[in-house]
């Protein structure tokens, strides 16, 4: 009796033992997968905030990124205003040697116009101003000179008398001669009809600026030069190079006149308000 009583504790002593050892080993599997839950969360808490973190720098970057390209396309446009704004155009640089070189100086457009119109008016009231400064500006543009270089010369030349006529037949407002004309004419492609057709200011001018430029690549950009051979001749000039002929005071004063006559208005243009 004894025997079949604590046989039946022993097998619930044993069983409880065995449900004890179930409930130990449930309880630590729970334990063990709370623990990874935590770390998984923990894992994912991390991630996030590196992620918040990684995306605010992104967000940083991305701001000063914008910033950059707002200013730069604020100084394109800006920049591209004023170009709009200016044209470019050629002017004349002299050194103490006298040799000029050619260099970008931006004046708009139509407040050179207006400076050349106000200029022919001073100089001569009884010529057509308006007319001739939209020839000079355009002609400059068409042989790549300075409009105040071909507005000096002509002041110099007949002082804006479409007539004018010199004692040796120099003809019209840049004083051509008919030979001078003629040669221009073919070397430039420019229709010549007849020898009064170089009267026409605008026949006149264009060949005129053709030659000046001509003459100005012929010496390679030394204005003095080419101003002495527009009025003494490209023979003479060549021959005073070659030590076979001097210089002659008046041409080299009629140069030197253009020159500064340039240079003061050149200044003018650019102080006043017209640049």
């Amino acid at each position: 009796m004894l025997t079949s009583k604590w046989h039946l504790n022993y097998l619930i002593i044993r069983r409880f033992l065995s449900f004890l050892k179930i409930f130990c080993t449930f309880v630590h599997l729970k334990r063990d997968m709370n623990t990874e839950r935590l770390r998984v969360i923990k894992r994912s808490i991390i991630n996030t905030v590196k992620t918040k973190r990684l995306n605010s720098r992104e967000k940083k970057t991305q701001r000063h990124s914008i910033c950059v390209i707002i200013i730069c396309f604020l100084s394109l446009s800006i920049l591209q205003i004023n170009k709009t704004k200016v044209s470019n155009d050629y002017a004349m640089n002299i050194n103490s040697n006298d040799i000029a070189s050619i260099e970008v100086i931006p004046t708009t457009k139509n407040n050179k116009l207006k400076f050349i119109q106000n200029k022919i008016k001073l100089l001569n009231p009884k010529a057509d101003y308006k007319v001739l400064a939209k020839l000079i500006l355009n002609t400059s543009k068409k042989h790549s000179l300075d409009p105040l270089i071909i507005l000096s010369v002509i002041n110099s030349e007949s002082s804006f008398k479409t007539s004018a006529k010199s004692y040796k037949g120099a003809k019209g407002l840049m004083q051509l001669m008919p030979a001078t004309a003629k040669y221009i004419s073919k070397l430039s492609n420019i229709k010549l009809k007849s020898g009064s057709h170089v009267y026409k200011p605008e026949m006149n001018i264009n060949l005129g600026s053709a030659y000046l430029k001509y003459l100005d690549k012929k010496y390679k950009g030394n204005k003095k030069l080419a101003l002495m051979a527009y009025n003494w001749g490209p023979g003479n000039v060549n021959k005073a190079l070659r030590n076979k002929k001097k210089f002659i005071k008046p041409v080299s004063d009629y140069a030197h006149k253009i020159i500064n006559r340039y240079n003061k208005w050149n200044l003018e243009l650019n102080s006043k308000g017209f640049a």
